[in-house]
């Protein structure tokens, strides 16, 4: 089973929305949760078994706006930052995980567009 979740904190458009707000959420997410269900037996018992998968697809965490198919970076790397760490942290307790672990970020943009070189 898949359980799409949008959130509506930063929602908006996609070319109008972008980046982190002051509290460090991002435009655009969405949450996806795969569920999986297992079943199995032996000679007297029978178990299920629930997995979880989640990923999160949201704009990247810093502060940016796009006008047309220019993409800019509003503010510095510093203040970046401060919104990225206020970013995984409200991931960390969202999902109740320690800072170290189960959390992974992959940068989806690209190198080769003009537009997302300077974003990457």
């Amino acid at each position: 089973m898949l359980i799409s979740r949008r959130r509506w904190v930063q929602g908006g458009t996609k070319q109008h929305v972008r980046g982190i707000d002051e509290h460090g959420n991002t435009a655009n997410t969405v949450e996806t949760e795969q569920l999986l269900l297992r079943e199995t037996s032996d000679s007297q018992t029978k178990i299920i078994d629930l997995f979880s998968y989640t990923q999160i697809r949201g704009s990247a965490p810093f502060y940016w706006t796009q006008e047309g198919k220019q993409l800019r970076i509003d503010r510095s790397l510093e203040s970046s930052q401060d919104g990225f760490l206020k970013h995984a942290e409200a991931l960390y307790k969202d999902y109740e995980c320690e800072a170290s672990k189960l959390l992974v970020y992959v940068n989806l943009m690209s190198q080769q567009n003009p537009s997302e070189e300077a974003l990457t």
